[in-house]
């Protein structure tokens, strides 16, 4: 993936910085990356709402009817899954606490949206596939594993949100490397409804999910922000 290689790099390059940061915590770095694994029993409990149940919400609007069927953002909807691992890695070598803040971010929020999948299942109508292109198969792919429920929030919006928020705020990254990362997180937000996966409400509540736990979940870091930039403005205020 692109986004490696713009980080701030020192004499050996972005990959010699990484290496020489896992040699010299490796094993917190496989205890981190084990506890990946319930993000795939999160999975498995997705799975399992992952159907017709009888009754299926339509939350489809005028937005929907604008945005048509478009085949080509399949490419960004499927990057999602490195875009995923490869910041779960990236945080796994060098911030333990953000790998964590950012994993039991992503955990509670696929359980949440579980819970309003189990109690208010939505589903989304998806177009009649023709043609046998690259991108028409790889569409037929998706639709064929993953069926068209658990709809809202949606959680690929969900995890490219969570992510993107922890790259922009975090240090080591380039500013270039933020800029990318922002545009490939809008261009996943953008594939879940040009390939007829989500509707606009399900991307919006994935949004306004991921920020909330993102709060939750640095809830004395923006404080501090906040109470850093209030006090000058008080103490002018205070002067005047």
């Amino acid at each position: 993936m692109m986004i490696m290689y713009v980080y701030k790099r020192d004499e050996g390059g972005f990959l010699e910085e990484m290496k020489s940061y896992i040699s010299k915590d490796y094993k917190n770095v496989i205890k981190r990356l084990i506890c990946t694994v319930s993000i795939a029993m999160c999975s498995l409990l997705y799975a399992g709402l992952n159907a017709n149940r009888g009754v299926v919400h339509d939350v489809s609007t005028r937005v929907d009817a604008a945005i048509p069927f478009n085949k080509f953002f399949i490419i960004p909807y499927i990057i999602w899954y490195g875009y995923v691992g490869f910041y779960l890695f990236y945080f796994a070598v060098y911030d333990g606490e953000k790998f964590f803040n950012l994993l039991w971010g992503i955990v509670s929020g696929m359980l949440f949206c579980c819970v309003i999948f189990y109690f208010y299942p939505t589903g989304v109508k998806r177009p009649e596939l023709q043609g046998n292109d690259i991108f028409t198969k790889l569409v037929r792919l998706i639709y064929s594993n993953d069926n068209p429920y658990n709809c809202c929030p949606s959680i690929h919006v969900l995890d490219s949100v969570l992510i993107a928020a922890y790259v922009n705020r975090d240090s080591h990254p380039t500013l270039k490397t933020k800029i990318i990362s922002t545009i490939i997180s809008i261009l996943i937000i953008l594939s879940t409804m040009f390939v007829k996966q989500h509707y606009f409400i399900d991307a919006v509540a994935g949004a306004a999910l991921a920020y909330f736990i993102y709060a939750a979940f640095n809830y004395d870091e923006i404080i501090a922000k906040v109470t850093e930039k209030r006090v000058p403005y008080l103490e002018a205020e205070e002067k005047r």
